[in-house]
């Protein structure tokens, strides 16, 4: 399928629980092209443990 590589560009801590990041994708697709470009996760952590709860590519 091919070969998916992330950058993260910016790293946030807004609160204790929240994190906010943004980065960049690029994902290498030797038969039909390849792909790139920038996302941004938003994560909570919920009982004891971190989870994504809003994700936006682009």
């Amino acid at each position: 399928m091919g070969s998916l590589k992330f950058d993260i560009l910016q790293l946030d801590f807004p609160a204790p629980n929240v994190a906010y990041v943004i980065g960049r994708f690029h994902l290498t697709r030797p038969k039909i092209g390849d792909a790139e470009g920038h996302f941004t996760l938003l994560w909570r952590k919920i009982k004891n443990r971190w989870v994504i709860v809003s994700d936006h590519s682009s």
